[in-house]
């Protein structure tokens, strides 16, 4: 459930622009169905709670904004999206009976929020009868470091206490320590800058 609110100026006098946002929550008893095939093949008990879903942004905010005249344009996405949920880990021992420590509640916390912007420039030319358009798109502006996927235990991509369990002089290891609990994929994209032209005749 949730709702979206738009906001839209289309383009006029050199300037255009949008704003969006979005309010959802999304709950259910399973992310997955076949979680539910499993829990049964384990004889376990179905979930009867509501909790939420993998997929659950509660926050979802977008801009957009165009500048431009005759021979040029100018225009900016930004992006500002809450974390979504994740389930926390907590090393401890074995330990038995009523002090026994039973785990988080599945998607209890939350990933930490997306923040992005990108912009896109280009330029008119005309040389020797040839119109030529030269660009220019830079995604990931400020180059944020947004945190996609983190680890149970911190909550963080950078870094995760299971790492005082790897001795250190294991042979089989080559690198640095940090270089193996470091994973590029659990990031956004970087900044990436694009240049070229477009010519036409």
């Amino acid at each position: 459930r949730g709702f979206t609110l738009v906001v839209d100026r289309q383009f006029f006098n050199g300037f255009g622009g949008g704003l969006d946002y979005t309010w959802m929550i999304a709950e259910g008893t399973y992310s997955n169905p076949q979680d539910a095939y499993f829990d049964a093949q384990d004889n376990q008990a179905p979930r009867l709670s509501m909790i939420p879903l993998n997929w659950d942004q509660t926050h979802t905010l977008n801009f957009r904004a165009t500048l431009g005249g005759e021979d040029w344009v100018i225009s900016t996405i930004s992006k500002f999206w809450t974390g979504k949920p994740y389930t926390p880990e907590f090393k401890t021992g074995v330990v038995s009976g009523a002090g026994a420590f039973a785990g988080f509640a599945d998607n209890s916390e939350r990933k930490p929020n997306f923040i992005d912007m990108d912009l896109r420039a280009s330029y008119k030319v005309k040389i020797f009868n040839l119109n030529m358009n030269l660009f220019c798109n830079i995604y990931n502006l400020f180059d944020f470091r947004n945190e996609l996927t983190v680890w149970n235990d911190t909550g963080r991509a950078t870094y995760t206490l299971f790492a005082r369990d790897v001795p250190n002089t294991d042979p089989s290891r080559i690198g640095h320590l940090n270089e193996h609990l470091l994973s590029p994929d659990w990031y956004g994209e970087p900044r990436r800058i694009n240049m070229g032209f477009k010519l036409t005749f």
